[in-house]
């Protein structure tokens, strides 16, 4: 089941395996307004997610070792996406150069 468990900063949160959940996700200097986070969602499959520079965002204030990885994670995931939009648009140069 749930677990339930204090923040750092003293504030309630409910844990089951790798999910946490938070009643308000503010944390340090970045304290986006929920309206926000919603408005800029990136939709996929018709399911609104945090965009990954928020999720960045919040975990360099968090500051745990745990966030530090992903962190890392997914500015590798977004370098690499970054480079098959590049390869992509290279490959389109040449076909319009034909």
């Amino acid at each position: 089941g749930w677990e339930s468990w204090t923040r750092p900063d003293g504030k309630p949160a409910i844990q089951k395996g790798h999910v946490e959940l938070y009643l308000e996700v503010n944390s340090g200097n970045f304290n986006p307004k929920t309206e926000s986070l919603i408005e800029n969602a990136e939709i996929i499959d018709g399911i609104p997610f945090l965009r990954l520079e928020d999720v960045i965002n919040f975990k360099k204030e968090y500051n745990r070792e745990k966030d530090l990885k992903d962190i890392e994670l997914i500015q590798n995931y977004l370098k690499r996406e970054i480079d098959k939009l590049n390869y992509k648009k290279e490959e389109l140069k040449l076909l319009v150069e034909l």
